[in-house]
């Protein structure tokens, strides 16, 4: 019995993908350790996709590669890093 979904698997055209990260840095001026909030936003299309296989104790092995038209990259709300493909946005 042939068990890969790869071709039902049916991907969505456009991939929106938000990623969130909370950073804590130490200042040794003041022996504080703040908090920073990260943002990185991607959006593109999926260029290829394996599943993998699934089985009981062992790695799945699922990847995906995309093709990305559109990354923002915030740090503590403030933009680092803009680049827009179609746009012609960078920043």
């Amino acid at each position: 019995m042939d068990h890969d979904i790869s071709k039902y698997a049916k991907p969505p055209k456009m991939i929106t993908l938000n990623i969130r990260v909370v950073q804590q840095q130490l200042d040794r001026s003041d022996a504080l350790a703040p908090y920073r909030g990260i943002r990185i936003a991607v959006q593109g299309k999926m260029k290829s996709f394996s599943p993998g296989v699934l089985r009981q104790g062992g790695k799945m092995g699922c990847s995906v590669i995309l093709e990305l038209f559109y990354i923002l990259v915030e740090i503590n709300k403030e933009t680092k890093l803009e680049l827009d493909k179609f746009n012609q946005v960078q920043g």
